[in-house]
């Protein structure tokens, strides 16, 4: 009987885990590696109309960007190499597509 209702429980969060870990946006029992699966395209130009190559700065190993980390990356471009950026970015992640625009370095919309 107990060995019953310890397969009974196995199953259940199995599938439990399965279900979380694969539909939906991440929650509770995510497999960590799923959890921010998203990417970004960037179309930036800098104040002398020359394209910005964010290889240059951004760690290869990592292309995903949410819109907080595309904020940081902008306030680098503008404080430390002293560069106003101009364009759009494209974010993807698990809720959706988004295209931010930038104007004088700052998302604008």
């Amino acid at each position: 009987m107990i060995q019953s209702v310890h397969w009974v429980i196995f199953v259940l969060l199995v599938v439990r885990m399965v279900r979380a870990g694969f539909f939906g946006p991440p929650r509770l029992f995510t497999w960590p590696m799923f959890s921010r699966v998203s990417h970004c395209l960037m179309r930036l130009r800098d104040q002398h109309d020359r394209p910005i190559n964010p290889w240059q700065d951004i760690v290869h190993q990592d292309p995903g960007m949410n819109a907080r980390e595309l904020a940081c990356y902008l306030a680098y471009l503008r404080e430390v190499r002293g560069v106003r950026a101009e364009g759009t970015v494209t974010l993807v992640d698990h809720v959706g597509r988004h295209t931010l625009t930038v104007r004088d370095g700052h998302v604008v919309a």
